[in-house]
């Protein structure tokens, strides 16, 4: 079933011809997009049969939503304080540079996270042995309207069409193994890596702000440094010698620092649903003009 819209608002009108509790999942034919896009999205080439990808966050706002989360304005309770960073810089009558920064406190409605569906996307086989790019298996009942609403969006925002396919559409029971994390060796190359990752990222004027963060963070000689791939992308990941304590910055907007309770051989292990489950962590550290003082608490000297 094509789509030339934008967006779904009404995602049942897409399904009706399958029975109330039928599994199925939206997707594209593969061969209908350049292999140098599919590479983009994150897809190996040739194609890998069982290989999945979580689409990253940047690619739409249905990505976002549905790597970290919908934010939900909450005008029904009591405005929170929040603190905004502001840099400049300026020069002086000899042409000496110089800059400074502060926090400024302001009001704001509470936004409240909403827990990511994390959908991913597979490579499947047709019958007829084509090649698709298919959403997670959904079921048709009420309680997966918005799960089925975002599929649908998620794969219109990146392929601008989609159809709806049945069981039909085998996923392998043995997917290909994908890497999300990238372990860095401490010291100046992971330094490098990190600051290209902000400078990439993160907006000219806040990118100092994660300069100063990621530096604090390896002038303690972390044992492990990481970053996410794939559906991880933004997530640089510390730890250190002798304490049980796991430091996941994360790049993305309204997020925070979070302490995680577990080493990194379990970290590695989870998939980013689990991580971002918060069920591990044992602290949450909001960028602000405190941050420096809390961070240290969990970082041996």
């Amino acid at each position: 079933m094509e789509k030339e819209r934008t967006r779904v608002n009404n995602p049942w009108r897409y399904v009706s011809m399958f029975p109330k509790g039928s599994v199925i999942r939206i997707g594209v034919p593969a061969e209908n997009y350049e292999s140098s896009f599919l590479n983009n999205l994150g897809f190996t080439i040739p194609l890998v049969l069982g290989e999945k990808i979580l689409p990253d966050a940047r690619v739409s706002k249905s990505a976002f939503e549905n790597s970290e989360g919908k934010r939900v304005i909450r005008k029904d309770l009591p405005m929170e304080v929040m603190e905004r960073y502001w840099e400049w810089s300026w020069e002086d009558w000899q042409g000496n540079s110089y800059s400074d920064f502060k926090y400024i406190p302001y009001n704001r409605y509470v936004r409240e996270i909403m827990q990511p569906e994390l959908i991913e996307l597979t490579i499947a086989q047709s019958p007829s042995g084509s090649l698709w790019i298919v959403s997670d298996e959904i079921v048709l009942n009420p309680d997966q309207h918005e799960r089925l609403k975002l599929a649908f969006n998620l794969v219109l925002s990146i392929f601008k069409d989609f159809y709806v396919v049945d069981k039909d559409i085998k996923i392998p029971l043995v997917a290909s193994k994908t890497c999300s994390w990238e372990i860095l060796r401490p010291g100046e190359n992971a330094i490098d890596v990190m600051h290209r990752i902000i400078n990439e990222r993160i907006h000219p004027k806040k990118q100092n702000m994660y300069y100063r963060n990621t530096n604090l963070l390896m002038q303690h000689n972390p044992s492990i440094v990481a970053i996410g791939m794939k559906g991880f992308g933004g997530y640089f990941v510390f730890e250190y010698p002798n304490r049980k304590h796991v430091i996941l910055e994360s790049l993305m907007p309204d997020n925070a620092t979070y302490i995680l309770g577990n080493d990194w051989e379990e970290i590695s292990k989870l998939t980013k649903r689990e991580v971002l489950s918060y069920r591990l962590h044992t602290a949450r550290i909001y960028h602000n003009r405190s941050w420096d003082d809390e961070i240290m608490k969990y970082i041996p000297r």
